[in-house]
C-alpha cells in the first residue's frame, strides 16, 4: 500500500512546483512590462530636462547679450551726453529708445503743437520698457497713469511736470 502512494505525492508536488513556475512566470512578465514603461518615462523626462536645459542656456546667452548692448548704448549715450554737454536733454534729440524687439529707433521730436499726439517706447526706471505718449510737449502713459517726468534742462534729474 505505501508504494502506490508515492506517486501521487510525487505528482501532486511536480503539480504544485509546475503551478508556482507558471506564476512566476507571470510575475516576471508583469515586472518586465511596468519596467519598460517606467524606462520609456525616464526617457521621456530626461529628454524634457535636457530640452529645458538647452533652453536655458539659450535665455542665458539672449540676457548675456542683450545686456552687453544694453551696456554698449548706455555708453555710447553717456559719451554722446559728455560731448554735448548735456544741452539738448530737455528736447530728446539726442536720445533714442527701443522698440520691444530691442532694435534703436529715434524718437519723435517733440513739437510744441499740442494736437499732435505720437508714442513710443521709453525706459521706466521701475517698470522698464513702456509705451509712451507723446501729446505737444508732454509725455504721458497710453494706461492713463499720469504725465511722466521730464528732463531738467540743466540734465539733471526729471522733475515732475503737472
Amino acid at each position: 500500500p505505501p508504494r502506490p502512494l508515492l506517486p501521487t505525492r510525487l505528482v501532486e508536488i511536480l503539480e504544485s512546483a509546475k503551478q508556482e513556475v507558471e506564476q512566476l512566470v507571470q510575475e516576471l512578465a508583469m515586472y518586465k512590462r511596468q519596467r519598460d514603461e517606467l524606462e520609456h518615462k525616464l526617457n521621456v523626462q530626461i529628454q524634457e530636462s535636457q530640452q529645458i536645459q538647452q533652453q536655458i542656456f539659450d535665455l542665458d546667452r539672449t540676457h548675456k547679450k542683450m545686456k552687453q548692448q544694453y551696456e554698449e548704448e548706455i555708453q555710447r549715450l553717456r559719451r554722446q551726453l559728455e560731448s554735448t554737454g548735456g544741452e539738448n536733454m530737455n528736447r530728446g534729440s539726442s536720445m533714442q529708445s527701443y522698440s520691444p524687439l530691442g532694435s534703436p529707433s529715434s524718437p519723435p521730436p517733440l513739437t510744441s503743437n499740442a494736437h499732435s499726439k505720437k508714442t513710443k517706447m521709453m525706459m521706466d526706471p521701475q517698470l522698464g520698457m513702456q509705451p509712451l505718449t507723446v501729446v505737444g510737449t508732454k509725455r504721458t502713459r497710453p494706461d492713463g497713469q499720469g504725465i511722466v517726468p521730464a528732463m531738467n534742462p540743466g540734465g539733471g534729474p526729471p522733475t515732475p511736470t503737472m
